[in-house]
């Protein structure tokens, strides 16, 4: 009796210490590797096992980590308002009473304006605005205040641009156009835009400088509830705007349909996310290479996990150098591993390699929009396929992690902004160079933005290399 109760407890010593050994017991790797995956990547993730990684199961040397948020979000992606974030537009219409098929409006309309015009500062005021659709609408009429008209010669232009700056509509507004004293507007060639439209509305003027010297505009207002369409940028202090245009719904019925159906997608989301976290938690237990963070697995929140994987890694690994890389990249390991073990062997002085991205412009449009930089471009940053840093460098983001802001659009763009400050010192690679585009180059340190279908072919050419 007393020898199986010393059986079961070796056995669950063995198994304590086989999870926790690092932690315990911790050695000093010359390279961490922190692959950035998302929760429903398996196949991803077992594509790099089977190639690239394959080599490093049982080497003393490096140490690798599938980066995962433990939490999924609960919003259907038919919901969100963005799809790389994790909030609701939908939630504003359930059980609403409203009237589908009446017309909505955005920024400065023709509706109920006379209480609600005033005089603002120029700071205040909108001459545009970037707007997004989350239900496919026609646009039927647009709208500017009719003291913009009067500031730029009696001629001005209202235009709506899609993301890749195409003209979708063109207005032309004179003296004449005037339908009152407050705001001019004009009906339009219906214009359907559909679900996920991203686009802007602006004035432009006959000259290249929009005069909006005491022109009088109204707080955006709207039906009842927000509409279908979301003003994304301006967003600060209420800005006053001087456009805007009125809509309906395409199809008012499918509209009703899909909000019905809301609380099935809802309940069939929360079936989703419990089949994912069983199926982490069997790769975790047969591979045991997942480090799961307390962050919302979102690309939005890509800055913020990036962040807390390397603040985790000073608190519990010991290291020389951290390398970051993609899910859906492929890295010459052997020749990385060269780089930085000779680095270590002849005590040279770097801080981190990469390839490195120079006066890369700020957007406010799209899926890489930014409205946290006040700047026209960002500080030079490495390509996210695939960056190492000296510890010293990860310490520094551990030490300062309160303090960085966490919400900029991108990890990459956000590890230019965090290391401008500092100043470190960039490496230019003997043994291989790291590539910003998916070209195959025999001399590259990775191949990125790949297919799981192409991982084989590209290890055996990088291996060949």
């Amino acid at each position: 009796m007393i020898l199986r109760k010393i059986f079961i407890v070796s056995l669950f010593l063995l198994h304590f210490l086989d999870r926790h050994f690092d932690r315990i017991f911790p050695s000093k790797y010359s390279l961490v590797i922190g692959i950035i995956s998302a929760q429903e990547h398996l196949d991803r993730r077992n594509a790099a096992r089977k190639t690239w990684l394959k080599s490093l199961t049982q080497s003393k040397q490096v140490k690798y980590y599938f980066v995962i948020g433990k939490h999924s979000c609960p919003v259907p992606t038919e919901d969100r308002l963005f799809i790389e974030e994790c909030s609701e537009w939908s939630s504003k219409f359930f059980n609403s009473s409203t009237s589908w098929e009446d017309h909505f409006s955005v920024g400065a309309t023709n509706k109920d304006l006379g209480s609600s015009f005033n005089h603002n500062t120029v700071s205040q005021q909108a001459s545009e605005f970037i707007f997004i659709v989350n239900f496919d609408i026609v646009i039927l009429q647009v709208g500017v205040v009719s003291e913009v008209i009067k500031n730029n010669g009696g001629l001005v232009y209202i235009k709506i641009y899609d993301q890749r700056n195409s003209v979708l509509l063109a207005t032309t507004f004179t003296n004449t156009s005037f339908s009152d004293e407050y705001l001019s507007s004009a009906k339009v060639n219906q214009l359907f835009l559909p679900k996920g439209f991203e686009g802007r509305i602006r004035i432009e003027g006959s000259n290249q400088i929009l005069i909006l010297d005491s022109a009088s505009c109204s707080h955006a207002k709207t039906n009842q509830i927000p509409p279908v369409v979301h003003i994304l940028h301006p967003v600060s202090n209420q800005p006053c705007f001087l456009v805007g245009f009125k809509y309906v719904l395409h199809d008012a019925s499918k509209f009703k349909e899909f909000m019905r159906k809301r609380q099935y997608r809802f309940a069939e989301r929360q079936n989703q996310i419990i089949r994912l976290q069983d199926s982490l938690d069997e790769e975790f237990s047969i591979f045991q290479d997942i480090i799961l963070l307390d962050v919302i697995d979102v690309y939005k929140n890509l800055p913020l996990k990036v962040l807390t994987f390397f603040h985790w890694m000073a608190k519990n690994i010991a290291f020389d150098y951290a390398l970051k890389t993609d899910d859906d990249t492929i890295i010459n390991i052997d020749k990385v591993l060269a780089e930085v073990e000779d680095s270590i062997r002849n005590k040279r002085t770097w801080d981190w390699w990469s390839c490195f991205r120079s006066m890369w412009p700020v957007m406010d449009i799209g899926k890489w929009r930014e409205y946290n930089l006040i700047s026209q471009t960002y500080p030079e940053f490495p390509s996210g396929a695939g960056y190492v840093l000296r510890r010293n460098l990860i310490e520094y983001l551990s030490r300062n992690f309160d303090l960085m802001f966490k919400h900029f659009q991108g990890e990459d763009v956000s590890m230019g902004i965090w290391m401008s400050p500092i100043f470190p010192v960039k490496l230019v690679g003997r043994s291989c160079h790291w590539a910003c585009d998916n070209e195959f180059r025999s001399y590259s340190c990775n191949v990125a933005n790949l297919d799981v279908t192409k991982f084989s072919n590209y290890w055996k050419l990088l291996k060949k290399s």
